[in-house]
């Protein structure tokens, strides 16, 4: 099982129709098959520039995924850069998030260097370092922990 398995696992959000924990859920679930990152694809391309930063970022998520399993090297940059541009929309609009900073990070973090989308990463596991304590959203801090001490355990092996 890999890293987004057992963080959703450790989470168990509830599924409620059209909103934030459907699609926060469905992209840790996207981690664990197709049809859940088909579900995740979907769900995110319903957002548009006119919703929240938080959304607008899980839409950019949604088009780097789609440039990992698109084989056409034209298509591939192309749902990078709008994906690498989407999150950086979100951000732009609300830099303080945390869920925004997170995605961003856990992005960069899995990205190959050579596509120079990684500068933000010491800033922003710093930022979610500080802002996590202080999450109201219980839901999110505990996949942002989990994701860290899976983070920790791993770079220990």
């Amino acid at each position: 099982m890999n890293i987004w398995g057992l963080v959703l696992l450790t989470t168990g959000l509830p599924q409620t129709a059209g909103n934030l924990k459907e699609v926060r859920q469905a992209y840790f679930a996207s981690m664990l098959s197709k049809q859940e990152m088909e579900k995740f694809e979907h769900l995110a391309g319903l957002v548009n520039d006119d919703s929240s930063p938080v959304m607008i970022c899980y839409r950019g998520v949604a088009n780097l995924f789609k440039a990992k399993e698109t084989a056409n090297p034209i298509s591939k940059f192309s749902f990078f850069s709008r994906g690498k541009k989407l999150i950086e929309l979100g951000l732009s609009k609300d830099s303080a998030n945390i869920e925004c900073r997170f995605l961003r990070y856990t992005i960069q973090r899995n990205l190959p260097h050579f596509l120079h989308y990684d500068q933000n990463l010491a800033s922003d596991k710093k930022f979610i370092e500080v802002a996590v304590d202080n999450l109201k959203d219980d839901d999110l801090k505990e996949n942002i922990v989990a994701y860290l001490n899976l983070e920790r355990s791993n770079a220990k092996l």
